[in-house]
């Protein structure tokens, strides 16, 4: 919202963050188990959206359960400086840049 974008892209720009640093976790423990259990790639994908599918339910469970609502508004924003446009832009080149790296 900062950035004028609509609500609900910005809430999931940031839950996306949040949920994606989880689900790095969760691929690492799948990928340390795979060396002692040897299951395929298939069965480590089908184990990581299992557990992708358990983290997005228990996620939305406590957004509601916690009252989110998503038509609420920020009624003071401040104005984004060139600091502010700076930062987006070397943080989404970094992005591409990691993007292309692998």
């Amino acid at each position: 919202m900062y950035f004028k974008l609509p609500p609900r892209f910005a809430y999931a720009i940031a839950i996306s963050v949040r949920f994606l640093q989880n689900v790095l976790k969760d691929l690492e423990y799948l990928s340390d188990l795979r060396k002692f259990e040897k299951f395929s790639y298939l069965e480590l994908l089908k184990r990581l959206t299992n557990l992708i599918i358990i983290r997005a339910i228990a996620m939305a469970e406590s957004l509601e359960s916690r009252g989110f609502n998503l038509d609420k508004r920020i009624k003071i924003l401040r104005k984004p400086t060139s600091i502010d446009w700076l930062l987006l832009t070397i943080s989404a080149s970094i992005l591409v840049l990691s993007l292309f790296r692998f």
